[in-house]
């Protein structure tokens, strides 16, 4: 991709961090732009446990063709709140220019999840696509490849005896 990612705030004040004018990186080599939640007013949402709730971001981007968004919430928010894509990984194709919106689950089963206005919860990674059409056969054939329909452990795999938390 060549240039820069065209985008337009749609809602009053809609904006991502660090400038109110741009899309924008944390740091020029992060692969992802940061998006923010938008609540009109800087009001708060709950969603409480097990729900899910879409939420506005007030931007809308123009994806290259050739290229496809893909939407992925932070990793600081999974490893320390309830929170979760509900959908794991969103994609925006390049003919959709809509808000970006993302649907938000709380994963607690207990606790309510506040998100507030301007809270950053996910991430936007712009890639190249394969665009070529898709062909039927009966059988595929041969591989340079030894794996053949080897998947989910066939190479091995371990299992914890003792599972320890992860103290960060």
């Amino acid at each position: 991709m060549v240039g820069s990612l065209i985008y337009q705030s749609i809602v009053e004040g809609a904006r991502v961090p660090h400038e109110v004018d741009r899309l924008k990186k944390a740091y020029n080599t992060d692969a992802g732009y940061d998006l923010q939640v938008f609540l009109p007013d800087h009001l708060t949402v709950k969603i409480g446990p097990g729900e899910k709730k879409m939420v506005g971001t007030g931007v809308r981007v123009q994806i290259p063709e050739g290229y496809v968004g893909l939407l992925f919430g932070r990793s600081s928010l999974a490893t320390k709140t309830p929170f979760q894509l509900a959908n794991c990984v969103g994609v925006i194709d390049c003919g959709y220019t809509g808000e970006v919106k993302l649907v938000v689950r709380n994963t607690s089963s207990k606790e309510d999840m506040w998100l507030s206005a301007d809270d950053r919860i996910a991430q936007l990674v712009v890639v190249p696509i394969f665009s070529g059409g898709a062909t039927r056969v009966s059988e595929l054939s041969s591989s340079e490849h030894e794996r053949g329909e080897g998947g989910f452990g066939s190479t091995g795999y371990t299992v914890l005896k003792n599972q320890v938390d992860l103290v960060v």
